[in-house]
């Protein structure tokens, strides 16, 4: 899409016209991104990714930006608000984010007859069960041999807002949820589509106790096992093979390596190397945690 057809949307203005093929935040890595910069501690430190083909920033920043002549470049009193938006625009108005498909579902699936599949947008493959009172909502793509328990919802809309002058506005989530072949997801639980395309996802042979919530655009490995009342937020990336403990939270943005296991009730705030257990609330190395416990006591 030419950024300079979305100019009267986004309240924008054209320093240097180009093309994008998808809309993300600066630190997403997907190709021909558009994207916004509306503020920054050091303009010494600024980037231009070098998969960005689009940037909305403010006249100010401007001479600071690296690499500028690469890109298509817009300039907006509020950069987060034109890009946020021209998102909101683009969902609503635009196949941008894909056609819509009728719902296709595979062979000797067995739907419950109280479950709510949405008749277009959604694709399930063979052998999986749904369960009673389930929810599956547009742009979900369940794999085979996938089982989802009673009055769990796949693919609800995000709890994305932008606070304005005129008050909350909703980010409409425009992506889907991926889930791959032999997962299980127990009961009440709910796993929320990615905002700016693309997919929540759960990998190959995941296991998702009852009363999980999985945040939009979350990336989930193979093998893992995520325990009853557990909280993953938006965009975090899980490893293969993690344990995430029953009640435990894991932050937005977080990155939790292969084969760790975070303990029950933990709060995880910053990256888990692969294989470390950690422990607490804010969550620190399991035997760091279980030594200061000796010191106290």
């Amino acid at each position: 899409m030419r950024l300079s057809a979305l100019k009267s949307v986004g309240n924008l203005e054209i320093i240097q016209d180009g093309d994008f093929r998808a809309l993300g935040l600066i630190s997403q890595k997907k190709p021909d991104m558009l994207t916004f910069l509306d503020n920054t501690e050091n303009p010494g430190d600024i980037t231009i990714p070098k998969n960005l083909s689009g940037l909305i920033t403010r006249r100010d920043l401007f001479p600071a930006l690296p690499d500028k002549n690469r890109i298509a470049l817009a300039f907006s009193n509020d950069p987060r608000e034109s890009f946020f938006t021209i998102h909101n625009f683009l969902v609503q108005s635009s196949d941008f984010y894909g056609e819509s498909f009728p719902t296709k579902i595979g062979k000797n699936t067995i739907i419950h007859p109280t479950a709510f599949i949405t008749d277009s947008r959604v694709k399930i493959g063979d052998n999986c069960k749904i369960g009673p009172n389930v929810a599956i909502m547009e742009g979900t793509v369940i794999e085979n041999n996938v089982i989802i328990r009673a009055c769990t919802t796949i693919g609800s809309e995000s709890n994305a807002f932008r606070p304005g002058l005129d008050g909350v506005t909703s980010i409409y989530s425009s992506g889907g949820v991926l889930i791959h072949n032999n997962v299980e997801i127990h009961s009440n639980c709910c796993i929320s589509r990615a905002v700016l395309g693309g997919y929540t996802e759960i990998g190959e042979s995941t296991k998702i106790d009852n009363l999980v919530h999985i945040g939009s655009g979350a990336l989930i490995g193979k093998r893992c096992m995520i325990v009853a009342l557990a909280v993953v937020g938006k965009e975090s990336e899980i490893g293969n093979d993690v344990w995430i403990g029953p009640g435990s939270v894991v932050t937005d943005n977080t990155i939790i390596g292969d084969g760790a296991y975070v303990t029950l009730g933990s709060v995880v705030t910053e990256d888990v190397p692969p294989n470390q257990r950690v422990t607490g609330n804010f969550a620190i190395n399991h035997e760091k945690f279980l030594n200061f416990l000796k010191k106290i006591r």
